[in-house]
This record gives structure tokens, C-alpha cells and sequence, in this order.
């Protein structure tokens, strides 16, 4: 008989644990939905960029193929890079250079030079959306994309 009080016991003491268990996982979720904002919020963001940079490199491509045949003076190269995106043509800055570093000096049109290397750089920004990311990176980030072609030597006049 006292081993069935003890029994009665264990059953009512583990019944009672269960009843308190009810909110633990909603106190769970809580704790860790801010990590998963984070984590889903950054990778809207990782996407965004790569999709930005695609988009800026495929714009210096075709102002680097305009720039080859005819780099002098420079706006018909500059015009075919903003037409490759339309979508983007009014929040870019479209530069070209003379070499193959993208901090260059912008060509001059000389008639005496003789352009061996042309690099056609395109830079915007993007807006960070993800507050974390933003407070580590900055609120606003620089997407570069280039591209560098052989210039062919003009004849001397």
C-alpha cells in the first residue's frame, strides 16, 4: 500500500511538470527569432548585391566593347553602358581610364596619346535593408563593376 501512495505520487509530481511546460516553447521561438530575421534579412541583402554587381559589370562590358573600337570621345562608350540597363542608367556613374586600374585617370582625348589599356568603370550604391548588416558594413554600399579592353594605337596624323 505505501508503495502505491509513492507511485500515485510520481504520477500527479511528473503531471504537474508537464502543465508548466506549456509557454517554454513559445519563450524558445522568441529567443531565436531574432537570429533568423538576421539570417533570412541578410541573405535578401547577399542577393540584392551579387544580382547589383552582375548588373554593373554586364553595363561596363558594353561601354568597354563601345570604348575598343571607338574610345575618343568617350560618350558613345558611356551612352552604351547606361543602355545596357535602362533600369539603372540614372543611378550609376559610368567613368573611363586610361590602364587597367579602376582608380585611374579618366581618359583626355589627346590627340597624341596612345591608349594601350581602357577600363570602363561603373559604380552605384545599394541600400543595406537588414539593421545589423547595415550597423557592420555601413547603411549604404558601393557595387563597382569594370572591365578593361586593348584600345587599338591611333596613327599619328
Amino acid at each position: 500500500m505505501a508503495g502505491n501512495r509513492h507511485a500515485e505520487r510520481r504520477r500527479r509530481v511528473h503531471a504537474s511538470r508537464l502543465r508548466g511546460d506549456e509557454g517554454a516553447a513559445l519563450v524558445e521561438f522568441a529567443l531565436i527569432l531574432p537570429f533568423l530575421a538576421v539570417v533570412a534579412f541578410g541573405t535578401i541583402d547577399l542577393g540584392r548585391s551579387y544580382e547589383l554587381k552582375n548588373a554593373v559589370t554586364n553595363m561596363a562590358r558594353e561601354g568597354a566593347f563601345v570604348a575598343m573600337s571607338n574610345p575618343c570621345p568617350p560618350t558613345a562608350a558611356i551612352t552604351a553602358a547606361r543602355n545596357e540597363n535602362p533600369d539603372l542608367a540614372d543611378e550609376v556613374d559610368v567613368k573611363i581610364v586610361e590602364g587597367t586600374s579602376t582608380s585611374g585617370s579618366t581618359i583626355t582625348c589627346d590627340p597624341n596619346s596612345q591608349y594601350t589599356d581602357l577600363t570602363v568603370v561603373v559604380t552605384t550604391k545599394m541600400q543595406v535593408i537588414t539593421p545589423l548588416v547595415g550597423a557592420i558594413v555601413g547603411n549604404e554600399v558601393t557595387i563597382t563593376g569594370s572591365a578593361t579592353v586593348k584600345a587599338p594605337h591611333r596613327e599619328d596624323p
